[in-house]
């Protein structure tokens, strides 16, 4: 796993002694609580992930083993790791999963992506095949996504194959 386990176990024990419920996620290459469906706290890599109240993440930053989340190469507000010399004792842990409870209710949830489904016809399925070239030698990558008659993807692979130098997206319909 990409992420530290026992940090994890410790985590959802924490959230269940308090009686808080929650859904687990693996995602961002970590493990992640979601707390009324917002991300509240998480584990990547050796490190705990927790979203705080940007209003204190300057005091947050003085406390031991706590850095700026900069997951993706800039600092996110409202975002702490905290390493393992902030969370060796329980009573540190309870006190960073407490701020992430704190902030929780005033969080804004992410914005949920629409569904786009394309346009189906009864009994006629899409797939979409998006190339990408990958080296220099003229592979690529095909993708391909299958729709069913919902609108709901229910297939994807990735092939990587042999291809022409310029490489375009296709759409086509096949019967299911």
């Amino acid at each position: 796993m990409a992420y530290n386990l026992q940090l994890a176990d410790r985590i959802r024990n924490v959230f269940r002694e308090k009686r808080i419920p929650f859904e687990e996620k693996e995602m961002m290459g970590g493990w992640c609580l979601l707390v009324d469906d917002k991300m509240c706290a998480g584990v990547v890599k050796e490190s705990l992930m927790a979203r705080i109240d940007p209003d204190i993440q300057e005091q947050a930053l003085a406390k031991p083993g706590c850095r700026p989340m900069d997951f993706t190469g800039r600092i996110m507000k409202g975002y702490v790791f905290v390493d393992a010399e902030g969370i060796d004792m329980e009573k540190d842990l309870e006190y960073w999963v407490q701020l992430c409870l704190d902030f929780n209710p005033r969080a804004k949830s992410s914005k949920k992506k629409r569904n786009r489904s394309p346009t189906t016809w009864q009994g006629t399925c899409f797939i979409y095949c998006f190339c990408t070239l990958q080296t220099a030698d003229c592979s690529a990558v095909l993708s391909l996504t299958r729709y069913n008659p919902a609108g709901r993807c229910d297939r994807f692979i990735s092939i990587c194959m042999p291809f022409p130098a310029a490489c375009s997206s296709i759409v086509r319909p096949f019967r299911s």
